[in-house]
C-alpha cells in the first residue's frame, strides 16, 4: 500500500519538475513566526488563539508538541506513562475527542478511537504551534473541522534555505536522531527515536514506600515525510499554489501499564503504522476569488497484544488487529465583497470522508462511515470590529443515520481608538461523533449511542501596550461549556458498557500575561476550572468535579537572549484532583510542579551553524502523575547537536 503512495508522490513531483511555469513566489507567505503582526492578530483575534513559534519551541527545549502544549493555558495533555505513553490534548475539560488536529491545514483522524495521539509529531519538523478555541476563523479550513471545540494547527517548515542534523541523547538511554533536507520545491524530513523507558520511582502503600523501576516500557519509533510545493502565476493574474505531502510512520511499543502493588509484571504491546499521501491546491482568480481543492488517502493499522488478559478468571493472549483506510475530499470556495479590502467575506466549503474499519474480532467484523460536512462562513473586518458567523451541517451515513446543525458567532471589538484594548463574545454550538470504539468495541460498545452536544460561550479581554522597558500584553478568558449526552463507560454485570450520561457544566477562567523586549520573554498562565456533572440520576456523584480537572493550574516561560548562552525556563504546576467522581483519599492525585531548563550555544563551524542544547527536565526531582498509577519520569538530562 505505501509502495503505491510513494510512487504517487515522486509522479508528482515529475510533473512540478517539467512544468513550463516559473516557480515564483506570488501567494502571500502566512506570518508563522512570532512577528509583531501576529501578535496582533492574536489580541485582536474573535476567539481564544495560542501559539508557539519555531524560536520558542528551540529556546525553550520543547522536544515534542505535547510539551508545548502542556504550557498552553486551557489545554490539557494526557500522559499516559511518561517517555513512550500515549499524549492526548483536550481543551478545556471537553475531552481529546473534542479536539481536532490540522498538519499542514488538512485534519489528521482517527475514527477508530476518536482522538489523535500527539506523541508521534516531532517539533524538530514543525515551524509553528497554534492552537485556536472555538470555530475556525480562517475561511477555508475545512469543514470537518467546524464541529470540534477546539483546532490544533501544526505547520511544518516550508523554506529551502537550509539542511539540519540532530542528535539527541538522554537519560535512560533516550535516543533521537533526525534529518531534514530542502532543495528547490522538495523538503523531506525522517526522524528516528528509541527509549528504554525503566526509568526510577517510588512506590507508596500507605507507611511502606519502595524503590521500583517502570517495567516493559520501551519504545522505538520512526516516521519520515516527504514534501512537494511550487507556485504557479499566469499572465491573467490568476495566481495558484500546489503543495502535496507522503507521510510514514511506524512504532514498536511495550506498554508498561498502570502501577499494581507487588506486581511488576507487564506483558502488553503496541504497533502503530500509518501513512497517507494528501495534496492542496489554492487558487486566487483575480482579487475576489479564491478556491480549494484538498485530496487525501489515509492508510493505518495497529496490533495490540495483551499477555496479561483475564478471561473467565484464567491469564490469556489476546492479539487485536485494527485496520482503517479514509478517503477525505474537500471543496471551498471564499468571496470577499471589494476588490480592495477584505471588509467582507463568504466562504463555502464542504468535506466528505468515507471510512472503513478492519479488524479480527468477529463478533464486530467490517464497518463504514460516510460523513459529509458542509460549512457557510461570513466574516467582516474593521479595524476596530471584527465579526464571524457560521453554519454547519453534519450527515453521517452509517448504521443509524445522524443528521446535526451547529451555528457559531463571534465578535471582537475596539471601544477606544488610542489604546490597543480589544473585547471580545463567542458563542457556538460543537459535538462530536461516536467512535468505532464507542459503538462497536468487543463487549463496550454501544451501536445506540448519540453524539456529544455542547454549548459553548466565551467572553474575554485582551490588551496590548508598550511599557518603558519593553511591551506587555494581556489576555482574559472566561468561559462556560454545557456537555449534553455525554459518552461515558458504567459498569454492567460481566463488563463494561458505554451510555449517554446526562450533563456536564464546565466553567473556568483562563488569563495569561506576556512581557517581552529585545532579549527577554516572559509568559506567565492562571487557570481556573470548575467542571461538574449534574446529572440529576446520579445523587451520589452529583455536582462533583469531574476526574482530572484541577480547579487550580498554571505555567510559566522565560527565554533570555545574550552573548554567551541563551536560557529557557519552563514551569507547569497543577493543582490537587480526582481520579474518579468518587472523590474520596484513594483517588486524589495530589499537586506537583514541574520545572524544566535549557541552556543552548550557537556558533560556526566550517562555516556553518552549530546548535549545542542541554536540557534538564524535572530539576526538583518530584513524583507525579497525570495519569492515576502512571508515575512521570524524574530529573532527566538530555544533550543535543543540531548542524
Amino acid at each position: 500500500m505505501c509502495k503505491h503512495l510513494v510512487g504517487s508522490l515522486f509522479g508528482l513531483y515529475s510533473i512540478l519538475l517539467c512544468s513550463n511555469s516559473y516557480a515564483q513566489s506570488v501567494l502571500p507567505e502566512v506570518a508563522v513566526e512570532d512577528s509583531a503582526a501576529f501578535r496582533r492578530a492574536i489580541i485582536s483575534s474573535a476567539s481564544p488563539l495560542l501559539h508557539f513559534s519555531s524560536a520558542n519551541i528551540q529556546a525553550l527545549g520543547l522536544k515534542s508538541v505535547a510539551e508545548a502544549l502542556r504550557l498552553a493555558n486551557g489545554v490539557t495533555v494526557k500522559d499516559y506513562g511518561g517517555l513512550g505513553g500515549m499524549k492526548t490534548v483536550s481543551v478545556r475539560n471537553l475531552g481529546a475527542e473534542h479536539t481536532g488536529v490540522l498538519y499542514d491545514g488538512v485534519p489528521v483522524s482517527n475514527c477508530q478511537a476518536g482522538q489523535i495521539d500527539i506523541s508521534r509529531f516531532s517539533t524538530d519538523n514543525i515551524n509553528a504551534i497554534r492552537m485556536g478555541i472555538g470555530a475556525p476563523t480562517e475561511m477555508l479550513t475545512p469543514a470537518s473541522a467546524e464541529p470540534f471545540s477546539g483546532n490544533l494547527y501544526l505547520t511544518t517548515p516550508n523554506d529551502d534555505k537550509a539542511s539540519e542534523l540532530k542528535l539527541s541523547y538522554g537519560n535512560w538511554n533516550t535516543i533521537n536522531t533526525s534529518a531534514r533536507f530542502s532543495k528547490r520545491i522538495i523538503n523531506s524530513f525522517v526522524n528516528y527515536s528509541h527509549t528504554d523507558g525503566d526509568y526510577p520511582f517510588t512506590l507508596t502503600n500507605g507507611t511502606l514506600k519502595t524503590h521500583e523501576r517502570r517495567n516493559n516500557g520501551r519504545t522505538d519509533a520512526v516516521n519520515g515525510e516527504i514534501n512537494a510545493s511550487r507556485d504557479f502565476a499566469t499572465e491573467s493574474n490568476h495566481r495558484s499554489h500546489l503543495s502535496a505531502k507522503l507521510y510514514y510512520y511506524y512504532s514498536d511499543r511495550q506498554l508498561p501499564g498502570g502501577v499494581i502493588y507487588y506486581n511488576n509484571e507487564a506483558h502488553e504491546r503496541l504497533w502503530d503504522e500509518n501513512c497517507f499521501v494528501q495534496a492542496k491546491y489554492e487558487l486566487q482568480l483575480g482579487r475576489q476569488w479564491e478556491m480549494q481543492f484538498i485530496g487525501k488517502y489515509n492508510h493505518s493499522w495497529n496490533k495490540y497484544f495483551d499477555g496479561n488478559q483475564i478471561d473467565d478468571g484464567e491469564i490469556t493472549m489476546h492479539t487485536y488487529r485494527y485496520r482503517q483506510d479514509e478517503t477525505f475530499l474537500s471543496v471551498g470556495v471564499n468571496y470577499r465583497a471589494a476588490r480592495t479590502n477584505d471588509r467582507l467575506q463568504m466562504a463555502v466549503v464542504v468535506d466528505e470522508t468515507w471510512n472503513t474499519l478492519r479488524n479480527n474480532i468477529p463478533e464486530v467484523g467490517r464497518k463504514y462511515r460516510t460523513t459529509t460536512y458542509s460549512t457557510l462562513r461570513i466574516r467582516y473586518h474593521e479595524h476596530w470590529f471584527t465579526a464571524n458567523a457560521s453554519l454547519s451541517y453534519t450527515f453521517l451515513n452509517e448504521t443509524r443515520n445522524q443528521k446535526r446543525f451547529t451555528p457559531s458567532v463571534s465578535m471582537s471589538v475596539k471601544p477606544w481608538n488610542e489604546r490597543q484594548i480589544f473585547v471580545r463574545a463567542s458563542w457556538r454550538q460543537a459535538f462530536r461523533l461516536p467512535s468505532f470504539n464507542d459503538l462497536y468495541y468487543y463487549r463496550l460498545g454501544n451501536r445506540d449511542l448519540r453524539p456529544e452536544r455542547t454549548n459553548e460561550t466565551n467572553i474575554g479581554l485582551t490588551y496590548s501596550g508598550h511599557l518603558p522597558a519593553g511591551q506587555l500584553s494581556v489576555t482574559a478568558d472566561a468561559y462556560l461549556n454545557r456537555v449534553h449526552d455525554l459518552i461515558v463507560a458504567f459498569p454492567t454485570t460481566f463488563a463494561w458498557k458505554m451510555y449517554n450520561y446526562g450533563k456536564v457544566d464546565i466553567k473556568g477562567l483562563n488569563v495569561m500575561a506576556e512581557y517581552r523586549q529585545k532579549s527577554v520573554m516572559v509568559n506567565v498562565g492562571y487557570n481556573l476550572n470548575d467542571a461538574r456533572n449534574i446529572t440529576a440520576s446520579s445523587t451520589s456523584r452529583y455536582s462533583r468535579q469531574v476526574p482530572y480537572t484541577a480547579r487550580h493550574s498554571g505555567n510559566a516561560s522565560v527565554i533570555w537572549q545574550n552573548r554567551l548562552v541563551n536560557v529557557g525556563y519552563a514551569l507547569q504546576w497543577m493543582g490537587k484532583r480526582y481520579s474518579s467522581l468518587m472523590h474520596e483519599r484513594q483517588y486524589r492525585l495530589p499537586s506537583f510542579d514541574d520545572h524544566s531548563l535549557t541552556l543552548t550555544k550557537i556558533f560556526m563551524v566550517s562555516k556553518r551553524h552549530c546548535e549545542v542544547s542541554l536540557m534538564c527536565k524535572n530539576i526538583l526531582d518530584r513524583q507525579y502523575e497525570i495519569i492515576q498509577f502512571y508515575p512521570m519520569p524524574g530529573r532527566s538530562f538530555f544533550l543535543s547537536v543540531k548542524m
